[in-house]
C-alpha cells in the first residue's frame, strides 16, 4: 500500500477524500486457517471477521505517522486475546502493535472477555466499563469491526468520542464488502466512509479509505489441495439444507458471492475537535 501523510504528522494522506487502494495480498497459509477465512468446524461454518492483513498494514501506517505524544496510549476495543493477535492473525501483532511499541506506543487492549492479553474487560455499552477506559486517557481509539456487530451505532459513536483525550484520534474500520458473519449477530452494516463520518459528525475528518484485500477464491488457493476440497464438498453439501442451521448456512452460502471479488473495508481517522471553553481548561489541566 502506498505510504500515507497526514497533515503536519509526516506519512499520510489524501486529507478528506476516498482513495481505493489496490495492495499486493500476502497471507500466510496459517493466517488463511486461523484467521478470519476458515473457521469451518470452529464457528459452525460462518464466516468470522476480525480485520484483514492488508487492513492491519493501513492502520500500522496511519498509526506510525501520527505524533507519539498524541496518540500515545492508544486504546484498542475488541482487542480480542494475544493469541488472536500473535497466533491466529499475526498481522495484527506484526503491522499495528510491534512497530508502535516499538517507537514508544503503549497499547490498552479492551475486550468483552477476560483473557490473556486482555488489560480491561467489560461491555462496552456499560458506563462503568466506559468510566474505566476513559480513565487511562487515550490519545488515540481503535475500533475495528465493531459497527457491524451493534444495533445503536450512533451511541457506539458517542462512547469512542468521549473515551479519546480532547484532540486525540479515532481509527474506525468497518467492512464495505464482505460476507455475513455472526459476531454475536450481523447487521450487516457495510458503509461507505462517509457514512462513518456521518456517525461521528462533531468530529474533524484526517482521512478516508477503502482497503481491498484478497477474494474468497485467493484464500481457496492458499490452503493444501485436501483442505481446499474439504471446504468445497461441506459447502456443496449444504446447498440443499437452509431448513438446518440456518446461520450457519448463510455464512457458507454467502461467501460464494466473493468467490472472484475482493473483499473491501472502510476506514477512517478522525480528529476529537476541541470546542474553545474545553480546549482552555485543557491546556490548563496539562
Amino acid at each position: 500500500m502506498d505510504r500515507l501523510r497526514l497533515a503536519g504528522c509526516g506519512r499520510l494522506g489524501h486529507l478528506g477524500g476516498v482513495r481505493i487502494s489496490y495492495v499486493k495480498l500476502l497471507k500466510s497459509q496459517r493466517s488463511d486457517l486461523l484467521g478470519a477465512w476458515a473457521y469451518d468446524s470452529l464457528d459452525g461454518g460462518c464466516v468470522k471477521r476480525r480485520m484483514l492483513r492488508n487492513e492491519a498494514k493501513w492502520i500500522g501506517d496511519v498509526l506510525s505517522a501520527l505524533p507519539l505524544n498524541a496518540a500515545s496510549p492508544c486504546l484498542n476495543l475488541g482487542s480480542s486475546t494475544e493469541s488472536f493477535r500473535k497466533v491466529e492473525q499475526p498481522y495484527i501483532e506484526e503491522h499495528i502493535i510491534a512497530p508502535g511499541e516499538g517507537r514508544g506506543m503503549r497499547f490498552i487492549h479492551a475486550d468483552v472477555k477476560k483473557a490473556p492479553g486482555v488489560d480491561i474487560a467489560g461491555d462496552i455499552f456499560d458506563p462503568q466499563f466506559q468510566a474505566q477506559l476513559a480513565a487511562t486517557a487515550p490519545g488515540s481509539v481503535l475500533c475495528c469491526n465493531m459497527f457491524e456487530h451493534v444495533t445503536d451505532r450512533p451511541k457506539l459513536a458517542e462512547i469512542c468520542k468521549t473515551l479519546v483525550r480532547p484532540g486525540g484520534y479515532i481509527i474506525v474500520t468497518v467492512p464495505k464488502s464482505f460476507p455475513y458473519h455472526v459476531d454475536p449477530i450481523d447487521t450487516y452494516f457495510r458503509p461507505a466512509p462517509a457514512d462513518i463520518v456521518e456517525l461521528f459528525s462533531d468530529c474533524e475528518l484526517v482521512m478516508s479509505d477503502i482497503v481491498l484485500d484478497k477474494t474468497y477464491w485467493q484464500q481457496l488457493l492458499r490452503l493444501k489441495l485436501g483442505q481446499r476440497l474439504m471446504i468445497l464438498l461441506k459447502t456443496a453439501g449444504y446447498v440443499f439444507l437452509p431448513f438446518y442451521q440456518w446461520e450457519r448456512w448463510k455464512g457458507r452460502m454467502h461467501r460464494l458471492s466473493w468467490l472472484f471479488r475482493p473483499y473491501k473495508v472502510s476506514v477512517v481517522v478522525l480528529k476529537r475537535v476541541i470546542p474553545c471553553r474545553e480546549a482552555t481548561e485543557f491546556s490548563r489541566i496539562t
